[in-house]
């Protein structure tokens, strides 16, 4: 059992049986702050002799793993619960755990094949003639790609390079696509830090398809509530209608969420200056 506590900033992040808590104080922070906390707190357990353990972990195990980061990431986003996990992890530009702590193995087994390495030894022994268990030993053929001879300094930063590349690449080709444009969506553009934490919020969610901002998100869940836009009386009242709307017409378009963040905050009547 684990217990992490961060109280500087308001938040708590508590992986005990795998659940994961916050406090109110954490909406003053920034998405890339919160994010940073997780990570040195949180995620660098979880990573912690990734290659020792691992190979041997179950899905199921992987699973109740990752929900622990799902919630991290809700709180770091501001996402809602009903948020698809595949937009968590491009929102936040955080990998899944199964799929990292995988790129931390491969990286370790390269390590192990430079002399100097402390358990380079590992590399030259032979596996056992009745292998109960995965071990790293599996990964030797996957990281076959990445050595090159003589593995110098060079050659190793090249090969470390190259895991973490196609880890990204992998996981952001296994993502499905999104719900508002129907296709991956593009990077969020820098600007969109200098917006309040709040309105960053709401264009987070918004770009899940999943908004409290939205009559969709309240039919979902309450049955009285008209899925209809209080402005035009249409719906679906979702993240497309928005710039679709005939009683405020307006040329931005759903990429601009990403593209365009600080123009469509001005366009919702979103709060462009931090408090």
């Amino acid at each position: 059992m684990h217990l992490f506590i961060c109280m500087q900033i308001g938040v708590i992040w508590i992986a005990t049986k795998m659940t994961c808590t916050k406090t109110k104080k954490h909406r003053k922070f920034d998405k890339e702050t919160l994010l940073t906390s997780y990570n040195a707190i949180g995620r660098s357990v979880v990573n912690y002799a990734a290659p020792v353990w691992s190979a041997n972990t179950s899905a199921t195990q992987w699973k109740n793993i990752q929900t622990c980061q799902n919630a991290a990431l809700r709180t770091a986003t501001g996402c809602l619960l009903m948020t698809p996990v595949d937009h968590l992890h491009e929102e936040a530009k955080v990998l899944p755990l199964r799929q990292h702590n995988h790129m931390l193995s491969l990286q370790y087994l390269l390590g192990c094949y430079r002399e100097s390495h402390p358990n380079h030894h590992m590399v030259d022994n032979s596996p056992p003639p009745r292998r109960v268990r995965k071990d790293i030993h599996d990964l030797e053929r996957e990281v076959q790609r990445y050595k090159r001879e003589p593995l110098d300094q060079e050659a190793y930063q090249a090969g470390l390079s190259g895991i973490h590349t196609d880890a990204v690449a992998d996981a952001i080709s296994s993502y499905k696509v999104n719900a508002v444009l129907g296709v991956h969506p593009p990077s969020i553009a820098a600007e969109e830090r200098q917006l309040p934490r709040q309105t960053r919020v709401v264009l987070a969610q918004l770009r899940s398809g999943w908004c409290s901002r939205l009559n969709s998100y309240w039919a979902r869940i309450n049955e009285d509530v008209r899925d209809a836009c209080p402005a035009c009386d249409t719906g679906p009242h979702n993240t497309l209608h928005l710039f679709n709307c005939s009683a405020k017409p307006t040329q931005l378009t759903p990429e601009d969420l990403w593209l365009q963040p600080v123009k469509v905050a001005e366009f919702l009547n979103l709060e462009l200056e931090p408090d």
